[in-house]
């Protein structure tokens, strides 16, 4: 899969993603830096938006190898975003699109960048629900920051990509991978808005069950991937019966299409990830409630 970063807090997601020998990675960022790089490109500054927008130069060079799936990584208020839709038409003929879309605190933003972020949230959804990206994923830093719980400031920002990045990657992997057990839920090809998420495979309460990257609204589809360590998976009796009662919670009290896959880990403990999908555009209304 190939990760195409826009933006200085793209880039920094994408450094986390470098890790991983799944990904090419291609940034770009506003630079005055001439230097060559193969995997970054260094855009002239601008100063509004609308710059950004009118003077988006050609990149099908640096995309010359550039095929099959993307997942372009974008954060929406910063003003550089303006120029994604330039950039994206490039490619748009030959891959298959996915976005990873990054809303910052809103409440601190100035008013340019709250207005480019406005904007871009909008005009990400609707490309998507229209189908011309496959899909997109809404992660809010400030609801990954809520989930991670209090973190020194010095790794805080390392520490947040992180948990976004290797998240990601791992919905990323399991989507990919045979599970030795699914409920076969077929996802519907309208519910294109998404988000990602933590899960918990033994809930002590309602809340412990999963937290979202995103506070999407009008979930219409959740997917649970579970990771179970294998001495686990060959001795609980009881494993398949749990998880099977937490699907059929959400289908039965909330009406949302549920479903989930199994994967054997090496790992010593267990881990679970949700998707979460919607048909439904997220408006700024409803993202701030």
């Amino acid at each position: 899969m190939n990760i195409i970063a826009l933006g200085e807090t793209a880039a920094k997601l994408a450094d986390k993603f470098a890790q991983y020998p799944q990904y090419k990675i291609y940034k770009i960022k506003a630079s005055d830096d001439k230097s060559e790089n193969k995997k970054t490109y260094h855009m002239k500054p601008r100063h509004t938006p609308e710059e950004y927008e009118s003077s988006c130069p050609s990149l099908k060079t640096f995309f010359r190898s550039v095929k099959g799936e993307v997942l372009f990584v974008v954060n929406g208020a910063e003003i550089i975003t303006a120029s994604s839709l330039a950039i994206l038409q490039q490619i748009i003929d030959k891959v298959s699109l996915k976005v990873l879309y990054i809303q910052p605190d809103t409440v601190i933003l100035n008013e340019v960048n709250r207005l480019m972020e406005r904007s871009a949230y909008n005009i990400f959804q609707e490309y998507a629900r229209s189908g011309l990206f496959e899909r997109i994923y809404l992660v809010s830093l400030p609801k990954v920051e809520a989930i991670m719980g209090d973190t020194p400031i010095a790794i805080h920002m390392q520490k947040l990509h992180e948990t976004i990045a290797s998240t990601m990657h791992m919905v990323n992997v399991l989507q990919r991978t045979e599970p030795i057990h699914s409920s076969n839920m077929q996802s519907s090809a309208l519910s294109r808005i998404s988000t990602i998420g933590l899960g918990n495979l033994e809930p002590d309460t309602e809340a412990e069950e999963g937290q979202l990257f995103f506070p999407l609204k009008y979930i219409k589809e959740k997917k649970y991937l579970y990771m179970i360590e294998e001495e686990r998976l060959n001795k609980d009796g009881s494993l398949l019966r749990r998880i099977s009662d937490q699907s059929r919670k959400n289908i039965l009290e909330e009406n949302i299409k549920t479903g989930f896959d199994i994967h054997s880990t090496e790992y010593k403990r267990s881990y679970v990830y949700m998707v979460a999908n919607s048909s439904i555009v997220q408006s700024t209304e409803l993202e701030t409630e």
